[in-house]
């Protein structure tokens, strides 16, 4: 029986930490339970498969029994797990009571396990199968041959971040709303926008969440005038404000803004 640590990686699974990367990609903070100073049991699920094809192909029971260890050299702690995958999406943090598990069982499966606080070591048999899969983590990337100049540093959260991606199809998704008078484009815009957690960007909330962000020369000149008023020069670096922030990036937007129909149907 291979008994591996928390699993992550590939993806993320559901009991993992699938729910607070889900979460980081949106811009939600990520949460800590308690101090978060906690350790916590985690294997890559490359190093799981390798850990069990060695296993197999060893073809006896391994010196400790029936029992395998699959799991990192090291234990991370719950915070600085949070960190990593803050850091990764350019999110904050949040830090909640250990009792709150509880009530976020259901919206994060498997939270209970971020309260472990346990050290496990892969047996021995097994801890040289994963030295080529996943190193580093949730930390930064390894070389794995230090004496190979041209070797590329992987591994580590970049791999976790990219292999997320990836798997879930979190490609920023880029909508725009367009329609005649009365065909209700910005209401649509709104209803997708939340649906979808997106930003949304409509004349009016490039004025009341966008024009505070830029610099005070731009909001001296544009002071008092609405965005039917302004200069096109102006609405276009406003607009690019809005495109250039991190998240906005990352997860994408909805557009609307009223106007002509398209010219050819879609």
């Amino acid at each position: 029986v291979v008994c591996p640590g928390i699993l992550y990686g590939c993806g993320e699974v559901p009991d993992g930490f699938l729910s607070l990367m889900r979460a980081a990609w949106e811009g939600k903070p990520v949460p800590i339970f308690g101090s978060g100073a906690n350790r916590l049991p985690t294997c890559h699920l490359l190093n799981l498969a390798a850990s069990v094809l060695s296993v197999a192909a060893a073809g006896k029971v391994p010196s400790t029994g029936r029992y395998v260890i699959a799991a990192d050299d090291e234990a991370p702690t719950l915070k600085e797990v949070a960190v990593a995958i803050a850091k990764a999406f350019d999110t904050t943090m949040v830090q909640l009571p250990a009792s709150a598990v509880a009530t976020a069982a259901a919206a994060i499966p498997g939270a209970e396990a971020l309260l472990m606080d346990v050290r496990l070591q892969a047996t021995e048999e097994v801890a040289h199968s994963t030295s080529k899969f996943h190193l580093g983590g949730f930390g930064a990337p390894t070389v794995l041959d230090e004496d190979d100049e041209e070797e590329a540093p992987s591994g580590g959260m970049p791999s976790i971040v990219a292999e997320f991606i990836e798997a879930n199809g979190v490609a920023p998704l880029r909508v725009i709303v367009r329609g005649p008078p009365l065909s209700f484009a910005d209401e649509l815009a709104a209803s997708t926008a939340e649906s979808y957690s997106l930003t949304l960007l409509t004349p009016s909330t490039l004025i009341t969440d966008w024009l505070p962000k830029m610099p005070e020369e731009f909001r001296e000149k544009t002071g008092g005038v609405s965005y039917l008023e302004m200069e096109e020069e102006a609405k276009l670096e406003l607009l690019q404000c809005a495109l250039g922030d991190t998240l906005v990036k990352r997860a994408g937007y909805v557009m609307a803004g009223g106007g002509p129909p398209p010219p050819h149907p879609c």
